[in-house]
């Protein structure tokens, strides 16, 4: 993976102006995909986080496994506009996402949150929730087994609350 990592970070630094420059990438992800006849593949993706807080700047590069050819390349470059002051704190924001409909019932296993500066194309301060959960688990750490499983995604406005949008497939 270091190999393709380097050729992966060489590609991004080349194509994307300001990166690690002027702008101070992090890498995010980096994983092997193995789409079996069609392929593996590795995949990394590098995100501007300022003050732990995602930003819409982010670079994409897919690294074939078997040759080091660049199989693909996305990115996105734009001047933050928001602000990253959030009035929603991030355990409000996990109680909010846990009491919407699709989780009712349920007793929440797994929750990750993170602030992101972008959602649906624009710039919104908002905190991402992802829940695992299954259906009348006894313990938080029962999320791994059981047969009612539940999860989603619930996207809140990290300055009003509002719920923004429930995705029910993680």
């Amino acid at each position: 993976m270091d190999d393709a990592l380097a050729i992966a970070l060489d590609y991004a630094k080349s194509h994307y102006e300001g990166f690690n420059t002027t702008i101070d990438m992090t890498l995010d992800k980096a994983e092997l995909l193995d789409h079996g006849d069609g392929g593996v593949e590795y995949y990394f993706t590098w995100y501007e986080i300022i003050s732990g807080i995602y930003t819409r700047n982010y670079a994409v590069v897919f690294v074939n496994a078997e040759n080091g050819a660049i199989n693909n390349y996305q990115d996105n470059h734009e001047l933050l506009r928001v602000d990253l002051n959030a009035s929603i704190s991030r355990d409000q924001a996990i109680r909010i996402a846990e009491n919407t409909d699709h989780f009712k019932g349920y007793t929440p296993g797994k929750v990750d949150a993170r602030l992101s500066a972008g959602y649906a194309g624009r710039q919104r301060l908002v905190w991402i929730i992802e829940i695992i959960c299954y259906f009348n688990a006894t313990a938080a750490e029962d999320y791994t087994s059981g047969d009612h499983h539940r999860g989603g995604e619930v996207i809140v406005d990290a300055k009003t609350g509002d719920v923004v949008r429930v995705n029910p497939c993680l």
